[in-house]
């Protein structure tokens, strides 16, 4: 073996005082957990394997690979076991769609998540946004509600929904605001208008 190579300082002289006893790479590897992992370290870490659940909103490719590599570091997870620990432990709306008895191999679980995450994302663009109702006169605050629809949560710049006729200063409907509170020089001119007797012809 070449370790001499690739090891430095201490991990180097502890490859040359005991590789008299290693008869392959398995064995180096075993004494080399032994010796420099911390205590109990395959047990912490397939414990943290069993616990370490898929999030809802998580894509399931980057839980994948966390536990792949959890289970690469505690060795001894055969590709069956890696298939049993991915599925247990993935979200329960992607067990709906994947059954357990279709996958025997990593890739194919990975392959059908990944399929059912694109289905999810196509069902969602898809779907028709109900409008909100528009909010009522008297809970009305110019504020804080859209110039355009008079709904709550965006500007009139922001708006996609159809614009309602209503006034922006008390929010009563079908009327313009320049109608319900016309300005005060405009209110004059009108009144005084009315005022005059028009002469007959």
């Amino acid at each position: 073996m070449g370790l001499p190579e690739l090891l430095r300082g201490d991990a180097l002289l502890w490859c040359r005082n005991n590789r008299s006893n290693w008869q392959g790479w398995e064995d180096f590897c075993a004494d080399f957990r032994e010796y420099y992992l911390p205590r109990r370290y395959r047990a912490t870490l397939v414990r943290e394997i069993q616990t370490r659940l898929q999030k809802p909103d998580e894509p399931y490719r980057k839980f994948a690979t966390e536990m792949l590599t959890m289970m690469r570091r505690a060795t001894g997870f055969a590709e069956d076991d890696q298939v049993e620990a991915l599925y247990n432990n993935m979200h329960p709306r992607y067990q709906m769609y994947i059954r357990r008895d279709t996958v025997t191999r990593t890739r194919d679980i990975l392959r059908l998540a990944e399929e059912f995450e694109h289905i999810e994302e196509q069902t969602q663009a898809r779907q028709v946004i109900t409008p909100k109702p528009a909010v009522a006169a008297a809970d009305y605050d110019r504020r804080e509600c859209c110039w355009r629809c008079k709904q709550r949560g965006h500007t009139r710049f922001d708006c996609r929904r159809p614009p309602r006729r209503f006034c922006l200063q008390c929010g009563r409907d079908g009327v313009f605001t320049k109608d319900r509170h016309p300005p005060p020089g405009n209110a004059a001119r009108a009144g005084e208008e009315a005022a005059v007797p028009r002469s007959s012809e």
